[in-house]
């Protein structure tokens, strides 16, 4: 397996040398949105995350208060996004928190883009009316999603305490960083694909938004209001190709074609209440 990967590291280069000027583009300018509004947004609710489950918290709160902890575990999943929430949930299935089907219809449901991501990229030009109205009916349809197919779960269950509980700041950050990481190159090679045709970024196809949303997103308010709403409305929902390939690096036995139909289901049916209410 390792000796595939030679060749590809090899036309790797070769790509980087050919469409270089682009390169150092793409790489400057994702950098730029990483630093400024990707990595403040969403580092500090994947360390978070991270912390609560070293801690104990989750734990203590499912066997005490185990209606709160279900509140804090969907907070979580929402606030994470797609692909980030996969490590924390599969954490706490490994302790037994959830099972792996609560697992999978956390990340089903809220498998969407980050909120705080989100907020910051709406907010970024100038949050309206609008933007506040297609929040609500993204989140309403995610939550009816979970709650509907979540009744079967409700049920009592033993929670072992999580022993030797040690305030591991080190690991939490090295872990955290490492979840984000992927993502960052995740995002950096997908878009390094369209250095041979930059022109798909400054004309603003969707296309780009489908493959890869965190960069080419940011540039979604660029089209008309109503063309901006309709496609934010579906890629919020059902993400980008880039989010599903980072599942599976994450986790190769994740469900990731269910979770696909499932989200291209939400995306539509979001898009659908867009049309009717929104545009």
């Amino acid at each position: 397996m390792k000796k595939a990967f030679i060749p590809c590291y090899f036309l790797f280069f070769i790509y980087c040398l050919i469409f270089y000027k682009e390169i150092i583009f793409l790489t400057k300018d994702i950098l730029t949105i990483f630093i400024q509004h990707v990595f403040p947004s969403l580092f500090p609710m994947i360390l978070l995350s991270e912390l609560f489950f070293s801690l104990g918290i989750i734990h203590k709160l499912m066997k005490n208060h185990p209606s709160l902890a279900h509140f804090m575990i969907v907070l979580f999943t929402m606030f994470l996004g797609c692909p980030s929430s996969l490590p924390f949930l599969n954490q706490l299935k490994k302790d037994e928190v959830i099972s792996k089907e609560e697992r999978n219809l956390l990340l089903f449901s809220f498998g969407g883009i980050s909120f705080p991501y989100l907020y910051s990229l709406l907010i970024l030009h100038a949050l309206d009316q609008k933007d506040i109205e297609l929040f609500f009916i993204l989140y309403l349809v995610e939550i009816l999603i979970y709650l509907f197919f979540s009744i079967r779960f409700r049920k009592d269950r033993q929670i072992r305490d999580k022993n030797e509980i040690k305030i591991e700041l080190n690991h939490s950050i090295i872990s955290s960083l490492k979840t984000f990481s992927i993502i960052f190159v995740t995002t950096l090679l997908w878009n390094y694909g369209f250095a041979s045709c930059l022109s798909i970024y400054k004309n603003m196809s969707p296309l780009s938004m489908l493959i890869e949303f965190s960069y080419s997103g940011y540039f979604v308010h660029a089209l008309k209001r109503n063309e901006s709403l309709f496609f934010l409305s579906f890629l919020l929902s059902f993400t980008s190709i880039s989010s599903f390939v980072g599942i599976s690096l994450i986790d190769q036995d994740f469900p990731l074609l269910k979770h696909m139909k499932i989200r291209l289901f939400l995306g539509i049916f979001t898009t659908l209440l867009t049309l009717i209410f929104l545009l």
